[in-house]
């Protein structure tokens, strides 16, 4: 029996698209379905061509340990769905690339972190990933991304779903773009803001971070405020 397997990891998740048959022309067939996946998602799934007496995917798994934490997926319209749900970048995501590219540290990362957040949204008016920003009393920290710096600091050395999830975005090199110019323009900056109100953009009078701070410490900021009044924190 001749199996048919794309298998993608993302977001700490495994999960393969399977196929078997002993039909040559059938395998054929199938084996195209996965050619007309959406070209941005292609590089998210490798395939896998693997012989087995059995047409289960249990047969698979049992013969190659690679594939054993793998859910089986039946369908190709249900893959490209598991493929999109789940290449959504997160903060931690971006986070990681920024730490591992830039070496940046744990106050500049999170300042960053923001202004990424904020030039991309502002610029293409949706939210690039999902991301928990509060007003701390040094400037927007987001949650997620503080607790994996605080706790679990070596996750952020080795998180490789960014290279993984920029490829499935359809402005992904614009993502680039928007970073590298980010931190060319204010990673000096806040490396020089921890103690220097005068470097700390965010802290400029109506920006967003200062918006939330006067609601009460630890406020969420908005991305509609992000959108309205970034502008008063670049330089």
């Amino acid at each position: 029996m001749i199996h048919l397997i794309a298998l993608s990891k993302l977001s700490d998740k495994e999960f393969a698209y399977h196929y078997a048959t002993d039909d040559i022309k059938e395998f054929i067939e199938k084996k195209a379905e996965l050619v007309n996946i959406p070209e941005r998602l292609l590089p998210l799934f490798s395939v896998h061509i693997v012989k087995t007496d059995s047409k289960d995917f249990e047969s698979v798994q049992r013969m190659d340990p690679y594939f054993e934490s793998a859910v089986e997926i039946k369908s190709t319209k249900e893959f490209i769905y598991y493929l999109q749900s789940n290449s959504a970048l997160n903060s931690v995501d971006v986070a990681s690339f920024l730490e591992q590219r830039y070496n940046l540290g744990a106050f500049p990362l999170q300042k960053i972190l923001y202004y990424v957040y904020s030039e991309l949204l502002v610029r293409f008016k949706r939210p690039p990933f999902s991301a928990n920003f509060v007003a701390y009393e040094k400037g927007p920290v987001d949650k997620d991304t503080y607790r994996t710096y605080k706790y679990s600091n070596e996750l952020l050395a080795i998180n490789t779903e960014f290279d993984k999830k920029i490829s499935g975005i359809k402005k992904g090199n614009e993502y680039l773009k928007v970073i590298d110019e980010v931190v060319k323009t204010y990673s000096e900056c806040f490396s020089e803001a921890w103690n220097n109100e005068e470097k700390n953009l965010t802290h400029q009078q109506g920006t967003p971070w200062s918006r939330a701070h006067e609601k009460g410490y630890n406020e969420p900021i908005t991305d509609d405020d992000i959108l309205k009044y970034h502008h008063l924190e670049t330089v």
